[in-house]
């Protein structure tokens, strides 16, 4: 695929019809608040666990690869690590000074990862808490990580407008990308989707483009422009078919890219607030959203409509920041969706759902 930039249309032109905008299908989607444990918002959909422990808002939350732990990153300088079976905490790993934004698992599941506000990437052991290291300072707060599938490599992205990869083992820079506000690393480790931040649209005009990356050569394989705002979240399909792009602030859709044609097929309408998270359930039937109206939509990804609402309060003039963006399914085909909510002024909760919706 060559260098090259896609516009996502606006209309229609006129030999070709625009992609259609999937409105929520209103009869299914009445949303209902969180409930008990053993609760249930909508059929489907029960409450399993809610953990709690945190004493701030929670970052990035990610399953481990087999899907029996979960890692919290925490803006209590803090990450802890959860049985999922037990609901109990087993590790608290501390060594942070500043908000832990985010955290990713080595694949084998030995290793975390935790990036933080004070500028560090720290390695830990899963099994002992041991803090094993760091890579060398960024010159910003460090927003997201992705730990790819060879196990050497790192990438984060964070406030300095970079996007970088790491060596693991060495603590060696192998490649830097400009624009560095979300990124989503493709199933196949190919390629890396980055969208900018405000700093990088305000720089160059108004660029809110997201940009595609070879990750092997660094080279720019597409550029998505024509999106509505900057720092767009992003999601990739589990068979890499497709790219959730969620962005707008006034008209907030979820634009559903298609690799391979390189062509937009359809906007999901809905929210009324931009997003927090997007994330695809492990066998691709289900998209979920996470949106700052205070609403977590389940989307069919046949039909694209939405089969599941679920109100979430929402939280004091703190939260209308980079808190609480959990939102991640189980990495296997167990029925399991995590989502985050505030539980006090500045505490947050881990939400486990079993998810059973039927989608054939």
């Amino acid at each position: 695929m060559g260098k090259q930039k896609n516009k996502l249309p606006k209309t229609a032109p006129k030999s070709k019809p625009a992609p259609p905008s999937a409105k929520p299908d209103q009869k299914k989607s009445e949303a209902k608040e969180f409930l008990q444990i053993g609760g249930s918002p909508v059929p489907g959909l029960t409450l399993r666990h809610v953990l709690r422990g945190h004493k701030d808002c929670i970052g990035h939350c990610r399953w481990s690869p087999d899907g029996r732990l979960i890692a919290s990153p925490s803006f209590d300088t803090t990450v802890r690590i959860w049985n999922v079976e037990t609901g109990e905490s087993v590790l608290t790993l501390q060594g942070h000074t500043d908000w832990v934004n985010s955290v990713a698992w080595s694949p084998d599941g030995k290793l975390i990862a935790s990036a933080s506000k004070d500028k560090d990437i720290i390695l830990w052991d899963t099994q002992s808490g041991e803090r094993l290291g760091k890579l060398p300072g960024r010159a910003g707060s460090v927003f997201d990580l992705a730990w790819m599938l060879d196990g050497y490599r790192i990438i984060s992205c964070g406030s300095d407008d970079k996007t970088e990869v790491w060596n693991v083992e060495t603590g060696e820079l192998i490649n830097k990308f400009s624009q560095g506000w979300n990124i989503a690393v493709s199933p196949n480790d190919r390629v890396l989707a980055v969208s900018a931040n405000y700093k990088y649209a305000e720089m160059y005009l108004h660029d809110t483009a997201v940009r595609l990356f070879d990750l092997e050569n660094g080279k720019l394989l597409e550029q998505l422009s024509g999106l509505q705002d900057w720092g767009a979240k992003l999601a990739w399909s589990p068979d890499g078919r497709l790219l959730a792009i969620g962005t707008g602030l006034d008209n907030p859709r979820i634009a559903i890219w298609e690799y391979k044609t390189a062509r937009n097929i359809v906007f999901l309408e809905g929210h009324t607030k931009n997003f927090r998270y997007l994330a695809f359930s492990a066998d691709g039937k289900l998209l979920a959203s996470k949106s700052r109206d205070g609403t977590v939509r389940l989307w069919r990804t046949d039909s694209w409509i939405t089969v599941a609402k679920i109100i979430e309060p929402i939280g004091d003039a703190r939260s209308s920041g980079s808190d609480n963006k959990g939102l991640a399914f189980c990495p296997f085909h167990l029925p399991l969706l995590l989502l985050v909510k505030k539980i006090l002024s500045f505490a947050s909760g881990i939400w486990i759902w079993m998810c059973c919706l039927v989608v054939t």
